[in-house]
Order: structure tokens, then sequence, then C-alpha cells
């Protein structure tokens, strides 16, 4: 039998953890995540805890949990995706790791602490956006590329070769089928 422990019940750092019940005994394990990040196809030596972000299995579970909550109190959520293309093109390896850190920063400091970022492997940035309508994560879009330029500009064009697509998906619920599709749409709106 699996539980899913729920960080609204005080269990902060054990939200992305499994329950295992063995007999009268509860063991908690961490669940699997995504540790390899790829650019272009090549690993790099980071990990998505050093990274400080989630990967694709907790999003999965955290957008299902997000359809679940809309269904039942009838409000919506949005996403936003961050395509980022070129950016093997900044340097070395430690460059790009230094980059994509930099990068992560800043789209966590352009967004709200109630919104959720994840890193899908491929220079994907999503942001899970609870209880928030069109019109607002529009504007968390262009509040994120907006910090992005100003840090390329500050720091001497680190990133003039580095292209950026946002793009935002919002899910009343019933126009998406599951979780997956709701990736699939906001990554489909990057342009």
């Amino acid at each position: 039998v699996y539980y899913f422990a729920n960080s609204a019940y005080g269990l902060a750092d054990l939200s992305r953890a499994i329950i295992k019940r063995k007999g009268e005994n509860f063991n908690f394990e961490l669940s699997p995540q995504d540790s390899t990040i790829l650019i272009d196809g090549k690993q790099l030596p980071i990990t998505h805890q050093e990274l400080g972000v989630d990967g694709p299995v907790y999003l999965l579970k955290r957008l299902k949990h997000e359809i679940s909550r809309t269904l039942r109190y009838n409000h919506e959520f949005s996403c936003i995706a961050i395509k980022v293309e070129h950016l093997n093109e900044v340097g070395s390896t430690p460059t790009i790791v230094t980059a994509l850190k930099q990068l992560t920063k800043i789209v966590l400091s352009s967004v709200r602490a109630t919104d959720e970022l994840f890193y899908l492997n491929e220079s994907l940035f999503f942001v899970l956006a609870p209880e928030t309508m069109t019109n607002r994560s529009i504007t968390m879009c262009k509040t994120i590329i907006g910090s992005i330029h100003d840090f390329s500009l500050q720091n001497n064009n680190s990133l003039e070769n580095v292209m950026f697509y946002s793009g935002t998906f919002t899910c009343d619920g019933h126009n998406v089928k599951n979780a997956e599709d709701i990736i699939n749409k906001t990554i489909e709106h990057c342009s």
C-alpha cells in the first residue's frame, strides 16, 4: 500500500516521499527523481537537487493533484513553460552549469512563493502556478523573460546567443485529459 505524504500536513520536506506500509510499520522513501540534467543530449554534472528544482516525476504528481483540486473547488491553475535554446553555445560544461543555475535563480525570483519550478530535460523550465488565471500567467511570462533579459544586459550579454521562448496554458479541469496533456499544451504555446 502506498500513501503520498502531503505538505499540507506539515511534511514539507517529506512531500516528495512515498510512505510504504509494511505490516504495522511505515517507512518513508524519497520518490524517484530524475537526477540527470541534459542539454542537447549531453548529460551535465549536476542534479535536480543541486539545481534547486524538481524534475518530471514530481511535476506529474503535482499536476494530477492540481487537476483534482481544480475539479473539486472549481478554480483555474496555470502552467508556464520557458524553453531555452542554444544554451550549449554559452561555453564549456562548467559555464553551462553556472548559466543554468543563474537562470534557475532568475526564474525563482520572478514567480510567487506559492508557484513551483521544475526543470524538464533539454532546456525546459516549467512553472506550476496554482489558482492563477490566464491574465496573471501572461504577466508572469513577461516578467520572467524581462528578468532574464535584464540579467543578460547587466552581465555583459553573457546570454546573448541564447534564445528564450515562453508560453502559458490555463487549466480549468475540463480542457485537458491528463497531466501529460497539460505539459504538451503548455509547450505548444512557447513561441
